[in-house]
């Protein structure tokens, strides 16, 4: 073989490694650490403050809806309007992504705090100064609920705002590892969570079906 050719494989050879470990180390800001590496326990805070309480919620594990993978994999929020949501942690955003609910577009986040991640599904949009690779601080604005307008048989209008939330981290092979939060709220999140939940009728058939905030597979699954 001529002493070019091997050069030019060689260098080729070279360029793959070079791209696969940029891929490998974008990949790992995303992933790690890996569960079965020790980290450190964070204490978290609702993803929105007490002045814009949620009106009602679905919880983790419902399977009137969800009938897969262990039940609903997080928790709805729901306003009568759109509402600032709050990074619930000092945190890193590593990903936004465009997706679509029922036909409308709408943009799911992640956080990265501490090697746990922290998803906002459903958003109408993110937060100003809000972009892959940004810091956000606990308490910040990261983005708003996707709100419907719905029309019901009088004529009347209604918005529904909403956004799917989930905490946990994930593993090196493929999956998100979802966690029951309920352990990782501070003292005043859990009780106005528990507060929230306990304002659902016991008569609406998610709660019937999922009684607990966190149910199913997810029932006391905080580790």
């Amino acid at each position: 073989m001529r002493r070019w050719l091997r050069w030019l494989i060689g260098v080729g050879i070279g360029l793959l490694v070079l791209i696969g470990l940029i891929f490998l180390w974008n990949k790992l800001e995303y992933f790690t650490p890996h569960p079965l590496i020790a980290h450190q326990r964070i204490s978290i805070t609702l993803p929105y403050s007490p002045a814009n309480e949620a009106t009602n919620m679905i919880s983790m594990g419902e399977t009137i809806a969800h009938n897969f993978y262990g039940g609903h994999p997080g928790i709805d929020f729901q306003w009568d309007h759109s509402v600032p949501l709050i990074a619930v942690a000092d945190a890193k955003v590593v990903s936004i992504k465009n997706s679509s609910d029922m036909g409308e577009p709408v943009v799911t986040l992640t956080l990265k705090s501490s090697g746990y991640l922290i998803v906002y599904q459903e958003l109408e949009k993110v937060g100003p100064g809000i972009a892959k690779g940004t810091t956000v601080t606990r308490g910040e604005t990261v983005g708003y609920p996707h709100c419907h307008v719905n029309i019901d048989q009088n004529g009347a209008s209604r918005t529904s705002c909403q956004t799917h939330w989930e905490f946990g981290y994930s593993r090196l092979a493929p999956g998100f590892d979802r966690l029951c939060p309920l352990t990782y709220f501070d003292t005043d999140a859990r009780v106005r969570i528990e507060k929230l939940w306990n304002s659902v009728p016991a008569s609406d058939r998610f709660k019937q079906n999922a009684p607990n905030i966190c149910s199913n597979i997810y029932f006391n699954r905080d580790q």
